[in-house]
């Protein structure tokens, strides 16, 4: 058994004569799939400063899971954000991207790539202006709008 798993790790059958993923069939995911139109006109929406579109991505009960959601707690007195990191609904949201378009003068976002996951999960990878890294993980409902988001930086600030 070990053995086999270990052939499998290598992508190689136990004979050596045909890899295991021969028989597999893969898919490239187009430029046009939701999941990669939502990441750009999120990008371009962003990069307009645009909160009614960014916000019309957003299903309105969505969940979002970021460390700056508590940082933005902190930094306004809990004003804008929540401790817990965890905002429920996009009607907070509004304040949370509010403050940061307002306070970031050169916000500028680049698209680095979609990765496509099971269950209509993608993660955003993007670049910001600062040159930190992002990754947002989403899942879109049935409407193709956004209803979980969880995101992660290289540096929180």
């Amino acid at each position: 058994l070990q053995l086999a798993t270990a052939a499998r790790l290598l992508d190689v059958t136990l004979l050596g004569t045909r890899p295991l993923h021969s028989a597999r069939r893969f898919t490239k995911m187009s430029a046009d799939d939701p999941g990669t139109q939502t990441a750009k006109k999120w990008i371009d929406a962003w990069n307009a400063r645009d909160i009614e579109v960014i916000l019309s991505l957003y299903d309105p009960d969505v969940r979002f899971v970021s460390p700056r959601v508590a940082a933005a707690w902190e930094k306004t007195s809990g004003r804008v954000g929540s401790a817990d990191g965890v905002l429920q609904g996009v009607q907070l949201l509004r304040p949370y991207f509010q403050q940061g378009i307002d306070s970031i003068p050169d916000l500028r976002l680049n698209l680095i790539k979609v990765l496509h996951g099971a269950d209509n999960t993608h993660a955003i990878i993007y670049t910001r202006e600062s040159g930190s890294t992002v990754a947002e993980i989403t899942r879109l409902g049935p409407d193709h709008r956004i209803v979980e988001v969880q995101v992660f930086y290289d540096v929180v600030a």
